[in-house]
């Protein structure tokens, strides 16, 4: 089965994609044990995944999702985003660029665009007004990349995305800001601990590579974790390591307004 990580896409079924979740439990095992997870084919892995972002489903989230058709709870506006000059998007494809950096020189190293002379700072005239940790750009060096922002320098001087981008010297770049959110890596990471627990579970007894019988409507994270689907009452074990709560009050907690479920 294929991760579909675009943001705010309307069949987008994973956060984060394989590669992303295995370097997460090499470099960061909060969990204890990845054992379990090793002994999985890459099929099985990605069918982990994609469940876990249906359970983060189930969480009720504060804010609001960014566009009307998208799948996933995230990329959302917070309230204050809500309360400012941002509408609802009717569909990913009618998001507003606006342009900031047109064919300006910088520089390409951590992740970051810097600018070539220090005295011009080229962001300062966006850094507080126009640009947002967590916001989506579009910049432009050959290839077009869409990218989320990590931090931003108060003096304007840099910009620094999440993904990996490669370093360049006296890069010509024109750079795009969007009216679209992304969302912290936390969202991900709180896929990937998910989808290590629902391993053990008799949600994960579905066919791989296809989506579930019936959609999941409730997750129950008491101490032993139950999946209500629309139709169909599937029982689970319990959670081996640390409760889902935990994990996800722990990399969420801005975010979670509550769960749709019975909670002890």
């Amino acid at each position: 089965m294929d991760l579909v990580t675009t943001f705010a896409y309307h069949t987008a079924n994973s956060y984060g994609t394989l590669a992303e979740a295995e370097n997460y439990f090499e470099s960061y095992d909060r969990i204890g044990s990845s054992a379990t997870w090793d002994t999985l084919s890459d099929d099985k892995k990605k069918y982990a995944l994609m469940l876990a972002a249906q359970v983060l489903n189930t969480f009720s989230f504060r804010g609001l999702k960014c566009t009307k058709a998208q799948k996933l709870s995230f990329p959302r506006y917070t309230y204050d985003q809500i309360n400012g000059d941002y509408s609802q998007l009717d569909s990913f494809y009618d998001i507003t660029y606006t342009k900031i950096i047109d064919e300006e020189e910088l520089n390409v190293s951590d992740n970051k665009f810097i600018s070539t002379n220090t005295s011009a700072d080229d962001f300062e005239d966006y850094v507080n007004d126009g640009l947002y940790i967590n916001q989506m750009i579009k910049a432009v060096r050959g290839n077009t990349e869409y990218l989320t922002l990590k931090d931003l320098d108060i003096d304007g001087e840099w910009i620094q995305v999440n993904e990996d981008i490669e370093e360049e010297t006296d890069l010509t770049t024109t750079i795009y800001g969007s009216d679209i959110f992304g969302y912290p890596q936390e969202v991900k990471y709180a896929q990937f601990e998910l989808a290590y627990q629902v391993v053990d579970t008799k949600l994960f007894q579905g066919t791989v590579g296809e989506e579930t019988e019936y959609p999941v409507w409730s997750f129950n994270v008491s101490g032993a974790m139950t999946v209500r689907y629309k139709m169909s009452l599937s029982n689970a074990n319990k959670f081996e390591h640390s409760g889902p709560l935990d994990i996800v009050h722990y990399l969420l907690g801005p975010w979670v307004a509550g769960v749709k479920g019975g909670l002890v």
